[in-house]
């Protein structure tokens, strides 16, 4: 087992405890051995790095990530696709050298990148993707302007942003396949969004019983879903009533101009 030993490091352990200066940390192969301070134990055959007073901290997690939104989205299905790849993977791999170690992408990654880090063909984080988010017609996920009726081209392989579902059936479908394509989470967008053409930000989208829908598909096969919604009332009541785990909200203006205060989408 490979052994690893940092030394006169300054440890943020995360616990809420000050930082620790010339601090030392030991790993066995994947796992910590050991942590201290002052003067490290030498072990045998272990490899050393002298961290020269630089901080040494656990990975950071990003819950709420869209690593395949590297251009404007209203030119996602333009271009050169072999450079599209490489700017997701880029993408990537600068997530990680930024200190994100798991990232919870919420929507439009595909299977493949998650495939191609464990492969070793590519540096990444620890990916949990969602595919693409469902969406009602004209609704947050639906990309079309109103001059287009057939359904939006995917790029399988590369990316989908999102795949348009009505009624319980379509959207017990789409989580289905969002789970045969890999998916660790359902993404639901809730209600309306600012790159959707077609729908007001303070529009309600998705009945209960669609919801309820893709909980119980996701839930069938040990998972969960997340929803994107406002931050309002009438919006957040919703995912909670159809027993939704996760939501993520965005900042909406009020009628009376206000602002409401929201967690990042």
């Amino acid at each position: 087992m490979n052994s690893l030993l940092i030394h006169d490091c300054l440890l943020i352990d995360c616990t809420g405890r000050d930082p620790r200066l010339h601090a030392w940390v030991r790993t066995e192969g994947e796992r910590i051995a050991g942590i201290g301070e002052g003067a490290p134990p030498r072990v045998a055959g272990a490899s050393e790095i002298d961290a020269a007073g630089r901080v040494v901290m656990p990975g950071l997690i990003d819950a709420h990530a869209y690593l395949s939104i590297v251009d404007n989205i209203t030119e996602r299905n333009r271009g050169t696709l072999p450079v599209r790849f490489l700017k997701i993977a880029r993408e990537i791999e600068e997530t990680l050298a930024d200190g994100f170690t798991s990232v919870r992408d919420a929507g439009g990654l595909d299977w493949g990148y998650k495939e191609a880090i464990r492969q070793g063909l590519l540096r990444g984080p620890r990916l949990f993707i969602s595919n693409g988010v469902l969406s009602q017609t004209g609704g947050y996920g639906d990309l079309r302007p109103r001059s287009m009726a057939e359904p939006e081209a995917q790029t399988p392989g590369l990316w989908s942003i999102g795949i348009v579902v009505d009624g319980s059936d379509q959207v017990r479908w789409g989580a289905r396949e969002m789970l045969r394509r890999g998916a660790d989470q359902i993404k639901v967008m809730a209600n309306g969004g600012c790159i959707s053409p077609t729908d007001e930000l303070t529009s309600i989208q998705f009945t209960i019983s669609e919801l309820r829908a893709a909980v119980e598909e996701a839930a069938a096969q040990g998972k969960y879903v997340t929803i994107g919604c406002t931050r309002s009332t009438r919006a957040s009541s919703r995912p909670s009533s159809s027993r939704c785990r996760c939501s993520t909200c965005r900042t909406i203006a009020a009628p009376s101009g206000s602002f409401r205060a929201a967690s990042p989408t």
